[in-house]
């Protein structure tokens, strides 16, 4: 890697755009989540296939793209999960079951969405979890690539955020696992496109197949170090950045649920 390449690269163009998780019915876990968090559908696209919801009048948060039941279940036990935390786990809890998922142990299971993980924590956050062999280096590519910082950690998991709310986690995996429902997708603005997927390349990842030509813009998938696919995204217009409520790769907490949410996940301060 040549110095005059990280010169003109210079400091990260991307941010994270939000999480993406494939399911067998994007709509109906696109329902299940605005209802539980008080969100709102921010695109619907391809009868369906591709869901997007985010805060009101804010930032996007999670994605749905259509997979298979055959995928889906075969994946259902995979290396990355959703962990929703929140200071209310118990109500946050029974609020999903009167949605009508099952709860057992904090972890939510419903037919037409990917299981998550409900856990206490002093403020809401939604956290894409990927188990890797090696948590600190995986945190260390993604700290490098995406400009994120360390919001905690221990010996077994690393936490990576923006400000101070995490906005994924890297654990120790326990035993082999089939490739995650989940995955991370970042977004530039399209000018800086192939400067960025070098920028990316430069720090580990690599590239899968070439960049594609999409209704949206541009996209390219890459492997991060551990294996986990992630794909960088370049929208006309740069949707991230019209949606961003503090810096262009910035991300705030999580806002209260709507006043018909009867849980209040994230009161203000």
């Amino acid at each position: 890697m040549s110095a005059t390449s990280l010169d003109d690269i210079g400091p990260p163009a991307s941010w994270f755009d939000l999480i993406t998780v494939d399911v067998v019915d994007p709509r109906a876990a696109a329902r299940f989540w605005c209802d539980l968090l008080g969100l709102v559908v921010q695109q619907d696209e391809d009868d369906g296939r591709w869901v997007v919801v985010a805060e009101p009048g804010g930032s996007r948060l999670l994605g749905f793209q259509r997979s298979s039941e055959t995928e889906v279940a075969a994946r259902e036990h995979s290396r990355g999960a959703i962990e929703l935390q929140t200071p209310n786990a118990g109500a946050c809890g029974a609020l999903a079951k009167s949605l009508g998922a099952r709860v057992r142990h904090g972890r939510v299971s419903m037919a037409s969405i990917a299981p998550f993980m409900i856990v206490e924590a002093p403020e809401t956050s939604v956290v894409a979890v990927f188990e890797v062999d090696q948590p600190t280096t995986i945190a260390r590519f993604w700290a490098d690539a995406a400009g994120l910082f360390v919001t905690a950690s221990n010996p077994v998991r690393v936490d990576l955020g923006l400000i101070d709310a995490p906005f994924v986690a890297f654990r120790t995996r326990d035993k082999p696992a089939p490739r995650s429902l989940v995955h991370l997708d970042l977004e530039c603005a399209a000018s800086d496109f192939d400067a960025e997927v070098l920028r990316l390349v430069s720090h580990g990842a690599v590239r899968v197949g070439s960049p594609r030509d999409e209704h949206y813009g541009t996209s390219q998938i890459l492997l991060d170090p551990s294996g986990s696919l992630f794909c960088h995204n370049a929208y006309e217009p740069s949707v991230g950045q019209e949606q961003s409520v503090t810096t262009p790769r910035g991300r705030r907490r999580l806002s209260p649920p709507n006043q018909a949410t009867p849980v209040n996940l994230s009161p203000r301060r």
